[in-house]
Order: C-alpha cells, then structure tokens, then sequence
C-alpha cells in the first residue's frame, strides 16, 4: 500500500453476529483496515449511501436479501459498481461458485477458511481495485487531454474561436445534414472594413487586439450552439448558421453590427467611420445532392464583394441562389 492511499474500508455483512465478530476479529488484528459491519443485504445498501467502502465481504445466504441480489444492485449503482465484492459462503459447489461470478463476484472464500487465506485475499483485491481506480484517473486525464487538444486544434490562436480547418470540416458536415433535412443552411461572410489602415495607424499589436474583439463581438452575437464563428483568413471572419434561411441570417448581421458599435473600438484612419466596422455578405441555400458548399462561400463572398462596393459597414444579401439564377 502507497503513502498516499487512505486507511482502507472494508464492509463486513453477515447476518450471523458471531461470524461478523470472528471476522472483524481476524481483519482487525492487522490494523491495516477500517471495519464496518452490516447484519443484512438492505442494512448494507443503506450503509453504503452515505459510505463507500473499497470493498465488501458479503455473506450469501442471509433472510429477505442473499448476497448475490445484493452483489447485482451493488453493481447496478454507479457510486458502487467498481467494488470488489468477495463471497463468503459454506456452500463450494462449482454451479454455485458460477452463479456468483456471474452476479459481479470478485472473488469467492468458502467456510470455513484459514485468516492468512481471508488477509492475502482481501490484500490482493484492494490492490486491483486501486490499479483500476489509478487506470481509470489516467483514462478519464487522457480522455480530458485529448478533449483539450481537440479543441485548441479547433481553434485560431489569436482570436480564440473557430479556425480554418474547423470551419471547412463544420460547413461539410453541415451542407451534408442539410441534405438530408431538407432545412436551410446560411453562411455570414465578414471583413473588417479597412483593416490595413487600421495596422497602419495603430501598430499590428493593436491590430491583433482589434481581430479579437471583433471576433468576440461575432460569437456574442450568435443565439444557437449549432451556430459556428470562424477565422477564414486573416481580417476576414465566417459564421455558419444551419436551419437558418437568407432572411433570418441577416437578422443575425444585423446583431453583429450592434454588438460591434457597442464595443465602441476607435479607428480614426477610416474613411467610413471613426469606429472599426464591418461589412457582411450573406447567402443561403437549401442544399441539393450535386451542389457543392463551395457555391455557397461564391454566393456569400460576392455578397461581402457589393458590401464593400456599395460603402461598406453595412450587410448585403446574394440575389442569385446557388444555381446562379436570380431569385
């Protein structure tokens, strides 16, 4: 046993108070374990709600409630399902050896058994209930690891929300599913209106500074967990929007020009305005087997492309769906 492990418990359950006694007597002798002692299986439930203990030496025959019931809801219950359980029986027939293995049984002693014989079985499966405890913490880190590297893989590094690859694997996935729904799928395309004059004047520390606040404006203006906001590309920003027409993913801009007016972020180099903003292009489509979600980005870049034609700091919506034809 490390250092660092606790006193273990060890719950003794029996309906003799004889038997509880000469157990307690040969486990307590050690001094290595903390005792507790049930006269019945639903006694012993009842224990182990307030108290979990590393492991249980259960009786099989005992009135309202054997052991092997006992072992089954044991296992069933999510607190308790990892404890070794070891049978204590007078009964050393194979069949009823099977049964209680089949129920959850770690281990299985027949009465009457010898003290070292019940110590080195009781020492053997405390030590493989803490390997297995240990095996899951590392699990459960790696799993939590892996989940944390997902993520910043995920993730623009400056600006702390979606990247790239994200964005392309998100709008594939998305196109994919609206097939299938028959639902609307929207794409936001976004660029921050005079950006280079922005670097320009401030300095690029300040620049960076001006892309994350932009950035968090755009995800603070998102309403549904489905919603994806994305770096594509240097000042440019995307946002995807499933179940989403044209009409409502312009809503949608609209919230991220207020959202960016309150931040209130000074750009005295505009041409358009003394504060930064940005122009929006829009498009929408109910996806088709045979299209492509590239057209979709055409649609929604041309869109941005007369935003900046016709002034900026505003959002215009594609006219033309995916096919090209005027709608």
């Amino acid at each position: 046993m490390t250092e660092t492990r606790k006193i273990p418990v060890i719950l003794v359950v029996d309906d003799n108070p004889h038997n509880l006694q000469l157990i307690g007597g040969m486990l307590g002798e050690s001094l290595e374990f903390d005792l507790c002692f049930a006269t019945g299986g639903r006694e012993a439930l009842e224990i182990m709600e307030s108290i979990v203990p590393d492991l249980i030496l259960l009786d099989v025959n005992m009135p309202e409630m054997n052991g092997f019931e006992v072992c089954r809801q044991i296992r069933s219950c999510e607190t308790t399902r990892l404890i070794p359980v070891i049978f204590l029986t007078a009964q050393g027939e194979t069949d009823y050896i099977v049964q209680g293995f089949r129920c959850g049984g770690s281990d299985y002693v027949i009465k009457p058994f010898a003290p070292q014989e019940l110590l080195a079985r009781v020492r053997v499966q405390l030590e493989l209930h803490w390997s297995r405890l240990e095996m899951k913490h590392l699990n459960d880190e790696l799993r939590r690891i892996n989940v944390e590297l997902q993520q910043l893989s995920n993730t623009d590094g400056l600006l702390r929300i979606a990247n790239r690859r994200h964005f392309d694997e998100a709008l594939a996935r998305e196109w994919q599913r609206a097939i299938r729904t028959r639902h609307p799928l929207s794409l936001l395309m976004i660029d921050v209106d005079h950006f280079k004059r922005y670097n320009d004047h401030y300095g690029h520390l300040e620049g960076d500074e001006c892309l994350k606040r932009v950035a968090g404006a755009v995800s603070r203006s998102m309403r549904r967990a489905t919603d994806l906001a994305a770096r594509y590309g240097g000042e440019e920003l995307a946002v995807t929007l499933p179940d989403t027409d044209a009409d409502n993913a312009c809503l949608v801009a609209e919230l991220i020009h207020e959202a960016l007016r309150n931040e209130q972020i000074r750009h005295e180099s505009s041409p358009v305005s003394r504060l930064v903003t940005v122009s929006i292009g829009v498009a929408g489509t109910v996806p088709e087997l045979g299209m492509s979600p590239d057209s979709l980005i055409g649609s929604a870049d041309n869109a941005l492309y007369s935003a900046k034609e016709q002034g900026r700091n505003r959002t215009c919506q594609s006219r033309k769906n995916i096919h090209g034809e005027t709608a």
